[in-house]
């Protein structure tokens, strides 16, 4: 393309590249182009000169020698008898762009000498370090002269900043409005960068689009897009702030451009280079005078993104607006996850006091249960076996009343499994035999459950001793079985009840490590509508049910879980729908021990002459322990009052040999009681009886000076080995003093 005859000395160092020279009047031509026209000529302010077919300048204008002369021009370059085409061409040098500029110029001009164009323009850019410009050329052919043509250059640099001004702020807000639509929503930083690369490719269509972000003395790379060949940068990259163009544009806040940043010793980061970069931009990112980081542009080719200087710093203001922004949700984001995670833990927390508080109540309830229950289970049970003494063996009246003990026993079982349950009793663990204390459940359960349902046993005996307190695991037994009539109910169906011995192998679970040693396998299979996978793993949480409502407390199997694992077994559930569900129950058999037996009745040695003093407040217990030591010789004494019971043993200490007092009395407990009465005579002999209580234990009764601490309801036998244990050993000790 063709230049003005000169441009900037600075620039033409910076580019290397010839200037075009100036020409002097001596050097026109005048018989060539009339003095009227030369005249006319030099009034014009545009470049102008007169070149020939073959591109020779014939003739140039004052403005054209000044114009080179002001900027270092050779004149012999472009003055009167150069070639102007070999010029301009030896002006671009070897830059491809300006080649390709140069060439298009050159065949308007002689499309215009050759008559085939009226007239030919085309704008150029003529920059300089210091300033950028911008020309008009403009070729018209030469009236009546033939063959000839006159190029002007026409300085359109106040036009062109005014145009770029209208274009750029048009395109600014174009890109503004994509970034901010793209990053409207909430969007994560990754998502955000992602977007604003997008608009900032579709916008100004560079080769590789890059966004840094600060962290501290250091720029990490968040994002990139690449197009037009660019090779990606791979990997995760970072800069320190101050090193190459991006950590520059950081530390001057300030745009930093590279035209060729392989001759550029600022730019150090060789990656860029191997992606084919050449020219790059460096925009810093700046929120509330704060650079939160750098907005690289590059490209392939010789890019002068510096023409772009307020476009891309206004682009890169907005962008750093939506970072911040972006950067700022992610915070909130986290923190709100942070959040989040703390309410769970402490609704999970609260879940569990509430569990805790639950299970508080539900142990104070059995507590008041056990007293009330077991003092009347104590006349139930103690007049039973009084009766049982009277009547025939064999006899109508003789079975009725032995189911009446039955059935007392029972009732007393249930108590110590509600207070197992809730903790207010500890396990007494004995060598069972599992197989006994099903078959018995089984037995009870038959009676109760509806005839429809079908009971199917498998059950291999002498399968093994466990460790165990019998009352767990009778309420394990029966909890499962109650479990699996009420999965099968009211349709109908099967349950079958499987108990073997099995190797480690063999009885392995999901639930935790499987017991060492072999152990003992109870199953327990229903055939009901069965359990949904992912409620399968809750069924063992307490107080959750897959039952109506008032048809299931969700504490079975919750009691089940935790008495196996307290044994040191283990406990799974698998279930498919319209299959039912099998509980598998794995219990480690031990290797000592024989099984527990039932405590056999001892008349013989259980009689005594003793004086007792007997106080309850309840009178039917009054009566059954009177009735019960009455007939085995002993003198007795009843008081259903603490404090009267206290005026009888002050009015005469000496009167008694035993004092059996209940726990829980109005007005005045029997721990108080016992106190006053060892502290009026400390050799007396004092037994503690209650339904229940927190308050003392027998430990704790030993060491108050009582004899014995017997918890309700409590059978003939036990009494009368406990008077009489409790009696010997204070004969003992008088012996012993004596």
């Amino acid at each position: 393309m063709g230049d003005p005859p000169g441009r900037d000395p600075a620039y033409r160092q910076q580019e290397k590249m010839p200037t075009r020279p100036a020409v002097t009047d001596g050097e026109r031509q005048p018989g060539r182009i009339d003095p009227i026209g030369s005249g006319i000529l030099d009034a014009l302010c545009d470049h102008i000169a007169v070149i020939d077919a073959n591109g020779r300048v014939l003739t140039v204008n004052r403005a054209w020698h000044d114009f080179a002369v002001a900027n270092g021009g050779d004149p012999a370059a472009v003055g009167v008898g150069a070639n102007y085409f070999a010029a301009s061409r030896s002006a671009a040098g070897r830059d491809s762009d300006r080649q390709r500029e140069v060439q298009s110029a050159i065949d308007g001009i002689q499309a215009v000498l050759s008559g085939t164009l009226p007239i030919f323009e085309q704008e150029y850019a003529c920059h300089s370090v210091q300033e950028n410009r911008w020309f008009l050329m403009r070729v018209t052919p030469l009236p009546h002269a033939g063959g000839m043509a006159v190029v002007a250059h026409i300085d359109i640099t106040a036009r062109k900043e005014t145009q770029m001004a209208l274009a750029g702020r048009e395109k600014e807000l174009t890109a503004l409005h994509l970034i901010s639509r793209a990053v409207n929503s909430q969007l994560s930083l990754e998502e955000v960068t992602n977007a604003i690369l997008d608009q900032i490719y579709a916008t100004i269509r560079p080769d590789l689009a890059m966004i840094f972000l600060r962290r501290g003395e250091e720029l990490h790379l968040q994002g990139q897009h690449s197009g037009g060949g660019a090779l990606p940068i791979d990997g995760p990259h970072s800069h320190r702030v101050g090193e190459c163009l991006c950590g520059l544009a950081v530390t001057q806040a300030a745009p930093i451009f590279s035209v060729d940043i392989h001759r550029d010793d600022r730019c150090t980061w060789k990656e860029c280079k191997q992606a084919g970069v050449t020219s790059f931009a460096a925009i810093p990112l700046i929120h509330r005078n704060a650079v939160i980081g750098t907005l690289g542009i590059a490209s392939l080719r010789r890019r002068y993104f510096q023409e772009h200087h307020r476009f891309l710093q206004a682009i890169a203001n907005d962008v750093a607006i939506c970072l911040n922004n972006a950067l700022l949700y992610e915070r909130t984001k986290a923190y709100a996850q942070d959040l989040e995670a703390q309410l769970s833990e402490r609704k999970a927390m609260e879940k569990l006091l509430q569990q805790s508080q639950k299970m508080e109540a539900l142990g104070t309830l059995a507590g008041g249960i056990a007293h009330d229950f077991n003092n009347i289970l104590t006349p139930i049970i103690g007049l039973s076996e009084m009766l049982l003494e009277d009547l025939e063996p064999g006899s109508a009246a003789y079975e009725n009343v032995a189911e009446i003990l039955r059935a007392g026993s029972r009732g007393s079982s249930l108590v110590k499994q509600i207070l197992v349950f809730s903790r207010k009793t500890e396990p007494r663990r004995t060598p069972v035999d599992v197989h006994l204390i099903l078959k018995e459940v089984l037995r009870l359960a038959r009676s109760t459950i509806p005839a429809n349902i079908d009971i199917r046993q498998e059950i291999e005996e002498g399968c093994g001793l466990v460790m165990a307190d019998p009352v767990q695991v009778h309420q394990v037994v029966m909890n499962l079985l109650t479990n699996a009539y009420q999965a099968v109910e009211p349709g109908g169906g099967n349950i079958m009840v499987r108990l073997a011995q099995a190797r480690p192998s063999d009885s392995g679970t999901a639930d935790g490590t499987p017991p060492a040693g072999p152990v003992v396998v109870l199953e327990v299979a229903d055939t009901g509508p069965g359990i949904p996978q992912e409620t399968l793993g809750k069924i063992f949480e307490p107080y959750f049910t897959t039952k109506e409502m008032g048809k299931g407390t969700g504490l079975g199997l919750a009691v089940v879980y935790g008495i196996v694992k307290d044994i040191g077994g283990t406990v799974t559930a698998t279930s498919e729908l319209g299959r039912g569900t099998t509980i598998t129950v794995a219990l480690p058999i031990t290797v000592d021990g024989k099984p527990a037996e039932a405590a056999i009745p001892v008349a013989s040695g259980l009689q005594g002459t003793e004086r007792v003093l007997v106080v309850d407040d309840e009178a039917a217990i009054v009566d059954l322990v009177s009735q019960i030591l009455l007939r085995f010789g002993y003198r007795v004494t009843t008081c259903t009052s603490s404090q009267d019971a206290l005026e009888r043993f002050t009015a005469d200490p000496h009167a008694y040999d035993l004092v059996i007092t209940d726990m829980a009395m109005p007005k005045m407990t029997g721990d108080v009681l016992a106190r006053k009465v060892l502290a009026i005579r400390p050799d007396v002999v004092v037994m503690m009886c209650s339904g229940f209580s927190e308050r003392i234990s027998d430990a704790q009764a030993r060491a108050m000076g009582m004899a014995a601490l017997l918890i309700k309801p409590v059978t003939k036998d036990e009494l009368l080995l406990a008077v009489r244990a409790a009696l010997d050993g204070q004969h003992r000790d008088d012996r012993s003093e004596g």
